[in-house]
């Protein structure tokens, strides 16, 4: 599976660019996502800022710079729980997020926290939007083992 589409926010240091873009073109290649973001943790850690985003197809307009409050969302409660999480479905049909507005029609979507250690620095985000096969607790170990390698290298 091809990389697309790539953006990285311009003001991250090389090291920090070239990590992401790493994740972001693993995530695609080796779990089998249609897109992914990595988005990293304010300095007061309270803020999710979007740093990285890849997709498989093209086309697709820069979400660099949109934010989500930690605890918020689906990616906002894995860096708060230190979790992963997976959603085959609708959104809105999981009692947990039963209240959060749907921005895109997702099949199976996954968030997993970037941790070094315990100390948690973002969040990787996948999605499928055209496949209908649904993230897997395996794929979520591969997720999980490339954001640890991210974030440890970040850290």
């Amino acid at each position: 599976m091809t990389t697309k589409t790539l953006f990285i926010d311009k003001k991250l240091p090389d090291k920090s660019r070239a990590v992401v873009e790493f994740l972001l073109r693993a995530s695609i290649e080796a779990i089998g996502a249609d897109g992914t973001s990595v988005m990293l943790l304010s300095a007061d850690g309270g803020t999710l800022a979007m740093v990285g985003m890849a997709a498989r197809r093209g086309g697709l307009a820069s979400n660099i710079g949109i934010s989500v409050k930690r605890g918020e969302r689906v990616c906002g409660r894995a860096v708060q729980t230190g979790e992963t999480y997976i959603i085959n479905g609708d959104v809105q049909k999981n009692p947990a997020f039963a209240s959060l507005k749907k921005y895109q029609e997702i099949k199976s979507g996954m968030s997993s926290p970037l941790k070094a250690g315990n100390k948690i620095l973002g969040v990787l985000n996948l999605k499928r939007i055209e496949m209908d096969e649904p993230l897997s607790a395996d794929e979520a170990r591969i997720a999980e083992g490339l954001a640890a390698i991210a974030a440890e290298i970040l850290a």
